[in-house]
């Protein structure tokens, strides 16, 4: 799906809340034998400003998207309904109109354009009920006027002169006009104004009205007041009020179905009346009859003639709604103000119910249902061995960590940023095990992306915390020697993973992950369980983008502190790491629509996870807790004091600033002690300077000089 629909789809759907769940989906897709198919395709589905067209439309909507899996557009913009349907089909404003009213469509020259020549539109049949326009009267005037010689219900009884005098009403307000009113011409010189007809625009009555009106010699005005709405609302103003009222409407509709109006009786219709129907609006024509029933038809673009469609195409020919349907959601409307919410809900609401389920899902193509298959059991095998192996290696690791934490190998790279690194390798072995959990539940699909989420804020975040604190010790150091205190960086570190985590279960909530079966690239009769989004590059956007901005920050201090001494704790390690760390994101990143867990990729993905993190401590901590094992250090030798870059109170500092450009303490990496057990910093001249007021003679007893009697703050004097 292109990116910039994500837009239009926020603002059609509006995060509407999906009307079945995804057991539900799945327990119709066993009933009709069918599979869940992964779609990328885009259908466009017309919504004319009328109830029926609008109930219509939302139910061909909901059974595309949920259960069929199309992404749907709403195309609500439409102003000429009827009018300039087969053009706009034609053009792709829409793909698919469920109710066309055949108003001599089907032989006239646009059906023969776009539907037989250039064939850009599909017919698709017959809705199943039948349309009609009409006039009617409020079911109150029966009994109001059944004493006097006007029937109200009769065509006739507006001839007569006086009709004005009984049935006169307050004049609508000609503000509310949208077009040019009919006055016939008896009523233009009339010294009684003539009773005013009340209908929506010229085209949607086919253009009679006025000749009707003409023919038949009303005492009558026609007033267009625009659209169904404008009208209802006048007319309901007037019954409020117990006013005559005479007004177009067509059926089925809600407003003849909610008040029951009285349907005007006009001469029948005959084809001979409608022989020089001009359309004209002076009423110049040869109508004099009343309206023919028509059919309503459906149609749908040529785009959806490609064959990733075709299961939408023979849904439309299926779609049928008859008058019990009608009926039955316009008394699920009764009373209510009509609402977008208010339609889908009905929609909803008759798609749910047990009596019409039977009939819509009948409406698929019935294709055999595909067998959905378990991961191959040897990748998981090989997985679960390979998680075990790096679980058992880090725990390794960090009991070794906690062990030598006083070591100043260990103490230089603050334990407590080792913790939190390792704390990331657990939660990693955790996704690893979530990685191979068949996402058939949203349940699963939500902790699997929750916790690879969160594994790798904290080995990132961890990793970042390391390389500011070098970055700050010996670029900050001469400026200040207090700097922020370990426990407040891991704080900030925590609230990078509550926003992440934070971000994460918003956007869920917002677009959960749906599972879904899928085709395997193997076998076309095999599917496999995925997890998926109705906004997939939305996630991805708010899935990687803010790990991406982590990762980013981590590169920009690597690249600061990579001029620092290698012998300073893990500058030059950090950088490995992060580089290599990059190079795997960016491939996860570009590659994860090709990883899935159908894939041939499944175990290759996991795999790179588990080396990315084996990477982490094997650089990082493996070397440091080497040379303390091999017995390069003597424990007994050390105080809270030896570290340059550790006060003994947790705070980060340089104990000694000349050594900023010296090899590390006695017990370093790559320094051991010399021969004669002197640490070499302490035989540098910058360190043994007489002139200095810190200058010690190095004593006969090399432990002397290496426990020392100074202390930091001595050796950090401001003065100096």
């Amino acid at each position: 799906m292109k990116v910039y629909w994500l837009f239009f789809l926020c603002i059609a759907l509006a995060a509407v809340d999906p009307c079945f769940t995804q057991e539900e989906v799945n327990g119709f897709l066993a009933q009709m034998n069918q599979s869940h198919v992964i779609r990328d395709s885009m259908i466009i589905v017309e919504e004319d400003p009328w109830e029926t067209h609008e109930l219509g439309a939302y139910i061909a909507a909901i059974v595309l998207q949920e259960i069929m899996n199309y992404t749907i557009q709403m195309n609500n913009n439409i102003t000429n309904g009827t009018n300039g349907a087969l053009e706009r089909l034609s053009e792709g404003i829409s793909d698919i109109n469920l109710e066309v009213w055949d108003e001599g469509q089907t032989n006239s020259p646009e059906y023969d354009e776009y539907v037989i020549e250039n064939a850009t539109v599909v017919d698709c049949g017959y809705l199943g009920t039948l349309g009609k326009h009409g006039l009617y009267v409020p079911s109150y005037m029966y009994s109001l006027y059944n004493y006097t010689r006007i029937a109200v219900d009769f065509w006739r009884s507006y001839n007569y002169s006086d009709a004005y005098d009984i049935l006169r009403s307050e004049l609508v307000n000609s503000s509310l006009e949208m077009y040019e009113p009919f006055i016939p011409p008896w009523c233009e010189n009339s010294e009684k104004p003539c009773v005013q007809l009340l209908a929506t625009e010229p085209t949607w009555s086919m253009g009679v009205l006025p000749q009707i009106v003409r023919n038949l010699n009303w005492n009558m005005t026609v007033l267009y007041l625009g659209n169904y709405t404008q009208l209802n609302s006048v007319v309901m103003d007037k019954m409020n009020k117990m006013e005559p009222v005479i007004f177009l409407q067509t059926y089925p509709c809600q407003f003849v179905a909610d008040y029951s109006p009285y349907r005007v009786m006009l001469p029948l219709y005959d084809l001979s009346c409608y022989s020089n129907n001009t359309e004209n609006s002076e009423g110049y024509g040869s109508v004099n009859c009343d309206w023919a029933d028509l059919t309503l038809k459906k149609f749908v673009g040529a785009k959806l003639n490609a064959d990733e469609y075709s299961d939408a195409v023979y849904y439309t020919d299926q779609h049928s709604l008859i008058d019990t349907d009608y009926q039955w959601l316009f008394e699920q409307l009764q009373n209510q103000t009509i609402t977008e919410e208010v339609l889908q809900q009905t929609a909803c609401n008759w798609l749910k119910e047990p009596s019409n389920q039977q009939r819509w899902l009948t409406w698929f193509r019935n294709t055999p249902q595909k067998e959905i298959v378990n991961q191959k059991e040897w990748k998981l095998i090989v997985l679960y061995i390979l998680t075990g192996i790096f679980f058992t290696y880090a725990v390794t690791l960090h009991v070794m960590t906690i062990q030598y934490q006083r070591y100043p190998s260990i103490k230089d790279s603050e334990p407590s940023f080792l913790h939190m690194l390792f704390i990331g390798c657990y939660v990693g072995c955790l996704a690893e095990l979530a990685h191979t959990m068949e996402p058939d539940t949203t349940s699963r699909c939500v902790a699997s992306f929750t916790i690879i989420s969160s594994a790798f804020v904290l080995i990132t975040g961890s990793m970042l915390l390391m390389a500011y604190r070098l970055y700050s010790i010996f670029l900050s150091a001469f400026q200040s020697h207090k700097l922020v205190t370990p426990t407040r960086l891991i704080l900030y570190l925590m609230i990078c993973v509550a926003f992440d985590l934070a971000l994460n279960l918003t956007w869920l909530v917002f677009d959960p992950p749906q599972p879904t079966a899928e085709d395997t690239d193997n076998n076309s009769n095999e599917q496999m369980w995925e997890c998926t989004y109705h906004y997939e590059d939305a996630y991805k956007l708010a899935f990687f983008g803010p790990k991406a901005l982590l990762l980013l920050v981590l590169v920009y201090y690597c690249w600061k502190i990579r001029s620092v001494h290698y012998n300073y704790n893990e500058s030059g390690r950090l950088g490995f790491v992060c580089y290599s760390e990059t190079i795997l994101f960016i491939l996860w990143a570009s590659f994860s629509p090709l990883i899935k867990n159908k894939s041939e990729l499944f175990l290759i993905d996991g795999v790179c996870g588990i080396f990315g993190m084996w990477l982490v401590p094997t650089t990082l901590i493996f070397p440091k807790l080497l040379v303390i094992y091999r017995g390069r250090i003597d424990p007994v030798k050390l105080s809270n004091n030896d570290s340059p870059i550790n006060d003994g109170n947790g705070l980060l500092t340089v104990n000694d600033p000349n050594a900023l450009h010296e090899p590390l303490l006695y017990g370093s990496f790559y320094n051991p002690p010399s021969s004669s057990g002197i640490p070499p910093h302490l035989t540098t001249p910058s360190v043994a300077d007489p002139s200095s007021k810190h200058f010690q003679s190095i004593p006969e007893n090399p432990n002397e000089a290496i426990v020392g009697d100074e202390t930091d703050d001595d050796l950090l004097d401001d003065d100096d």
